[in-house]
């Protein structure tokens, strides 16, 4: 008897959104920037954050490094293999007045 194994390039990182829900982005799968804001949209559909994931309001934070991964950045150049990724909500600070995005706090 023989066990026969998957695909090789069976490569994904693991996402854990701002739910604290944890998933696998399989990037033979998931091959640019809007397909993976699709299927976030749709894991939130329904959920608190939704507004912020629908318009890119969100940052990823490689877990080991705390690194943002830029998301301006070619997609098959943001994420390794087996990597874990940690999503936060950009939020507005209800008590200061919103003049920039870089005057969003994250939450988590």
């Amino acid at each position: 008897m023989t066990l026969q194994r998957g695909p090789v390039n069976e490569y994904f990182f693991t996402i854990e959104n701002a739910l604290r829900r944890t998933f696998p982005i399989h990037l033979s799968t998931i091959t640019s920037w809007e397909a993976f804001t699709f299927v976030l949209s749709e894991k939130f559909r329904g959920s608190r954050g939704t507004y912020q994931v629908q318009n890119r309001r969100y940052k990823l934070i490689e877990q080991v490094t705390r690194r943002e991964i830029d998301q301006s950045k070619q997609w098959e150049k943001s994420f390794l293999p087996y990597q874990k990724v940690v999503m936060s909500l950009l939020c507005k600070d209800a008590k200061a007045p919103l003049a920039s995005t870089s005057d969003l706090a994250t939450c988590p």
